[in-house]
């Protein structure tokens, strides 16, 4: 589908979301500011897609709507934050897939329990990962990676144990059959400009983070996941296009949530007013600029999405072995 087929398509489901009656009134609320937190730093993919929600939420909603960034421990801070305040709606979460099922078997103890400690309200966006590396590594595919690899142990970031980058590049050393080091960073843009700054050899990074640095030769894109080439670098082949049957780079989705005993009407409506958001074809051009697609989903989407992660990431977990401190 064309970009200008998809923005039809997306003024089509926003007017649909936004028609009268849709929206059915919460009396008081929202009553006062609403708090969107990010649970990473500034400068990511996760903050991106909060922060453009936040910005058409403000005036759909006629209330003031901030970001805050809660970082530390691959999302637990601020996903604990969420959940430990009060259920009124006036607390969210926007957070990667990673932070609601993964985290949950990952670290039962710290981490909120996907099962009983969140309200979900919907997948916003979803976008494919890029692999990339540093230039000075001399390789400039998957091949060539892997014979770099075979020669010397590779180091790479990710997000934080636990991660989409850390869960995808161990599937992507399996896949080559070498054994590479993982260094974990607080987050998808500190995790980056680890790779620019040559601290590490690799990882992988949604376009919002990794394009600047691509742009100023810093970074080196090698393939693209999802199964078909990014728009933002349309040079970059998949796994496929080099030979490989198996994509390693499960796309990642930002999705937002509300603490567990939030009321259902609050809940919908919030549901509601996130898919008119992410349909707006002003945010879902910016969306698109940076390689993330909206999608919104049902808050029944979201909670069999975060059910299968548990599942699935749960026996990688145990596979791996990981385990956060």
């Amino acid at each position: 589908m064309s970009t200008a087929s998809r923005r039809a398509v997306l003024a089509g489901l926003a007017a649909g979301a936004a028609a009268p009656g849709v929206h059915a009134q919460t009396p008081g609320w929202p009553s006062k500011t609403i708090t969107i937190v990010v649970p990473f730093p500034a400068g990511g993919a996760a903050d991106l897609t909060g922060r453009l929600i936040a910005e058409k939420l403000r005036s759909q909603l006629g209330q003031s709507v901030v970001v805050e960034n809660r970082a530390g421990a691959s999302g637990i801070v601020g996903s604990m934050t969420v959940v430990r305040s009060a259920p009124d709606g006036h607390t969210l979460l926007v957070a990667p897939r990673e932070v609601y099922g993964i985290n949950s078997v990952l670290s039962p103890q710290q981490a909120p329990d996907w099962r009983k400690d969140y309200a979900y309200v919907g997948i916003a966006a979803t976008g494919p990962y890029a692999l990339i590396v540093n230039p000075a590594l001399g390789v400039t595919d998957v091949r060539g990676l892997q014979e770099a690899a075979r020669k010397r142990e590779l180091n790479y970031s990710s997000f934080g144990k636990g991660s989409m980058a850390h869960f995808n590049i161990e599937a992507l050393a399996k896949l080559l059959g070498v054994k590479m080091n993982h260094i974990p960073y607080r987050g998808s843009a500190p995790a980056v400009t680890a790779v620019a700054t040559g601290e590490v050899d690799l990882s992988i990074s949604t376009p919002p983070a990794a394009l600047p640095f691509i742009q100023d030769g810093k970074i080196k894109a090698i393939a693209a996941g999802g199964g078909k080439r990014i728009a933002q670098m349309p040079e970059v082949r998949t796994f496929a296009e080099q030979g490989f049957a198996e994509d390693p780079l499960i796309s990642v989705y930002f999705a937002m949530a509300a603490p567990a005993g939030t009321p259902q009407p609050i809940v919908d409506r919030l549901s509601r007013e996130l898919a008119t958001a992410v349909t707006q074809p002003d945010l879902a051009g910016r969306f698109e600029s940076s390689g993330i697609v909206p999608s919104p989903g049902t808050p029944q989407e979201m909670a069999a999405s975060v059910a299968e992660d548990a599942d699935r990431f749960g026996k990688l977990v145990a596979e791996l072995g990981i385990k956060l401190e």
